[in-house]
């Protein structure tokens, strides 16, 4: 049952040559029309590497290679806690298409970031890669 326990997922930090940020327009809450980082729940038997990697090619048609780990972040609400696991990666190809559970995704300059309302892990996540 969603509210009794945390929810655990992964998402990642993917950077297109060390510069554009891969980000995607959210369809669902939690941060529903929010910019995010691409991410999701871990499905049962599935590691959170495994999930950031799965996510990030789900919801833009971009393959990545993990870095490291950013952190994890806690989304809490009145009736929901994800605990969200982030990686930094590299794209492996560029060409986004969006997938079914996002409105968009996008490759976004980091001057642009701070124009776009973007959810609170993202903006944490950004500012622990030195981006925001």
């Amino acid at each position: 049952m969603l509210g009794q326990y945390p929810v655990v997922g992964a998402s990642a930090l993917v950077r297109k040559n060390g510069g554009e940020v891969l980000l995607v327009k959210r369809l669902n809450e939690p941060g529903k029309m929010k910019w995010a980082l691409p991410g999701g729940k871990v499905d049962l038997g599935e590691t959170v590497e495994q999930t950031a990697v799965r996510e990030v090619k789900e919801e833009t048609s971009i393959d990545i290679e993990l870095n490291e780990l950013l952190g994890p972040y806690n989304i809490i609400g009145e009736d929901y806690h994800y605990v969200t696991i982030c990686y930094s990666g590299d794209p492996k190809n560029t060409e986004i298409v969006s997938g079914s559970d996002v409105e968009r995704a996008e490759w976004v300059s980091p001057k642009n970031l701070n124009g776009l309302t973007l959810t609170s892990t993202t903006k944490k996540a950004l500012k622990d890669a030195d981006i925001l």
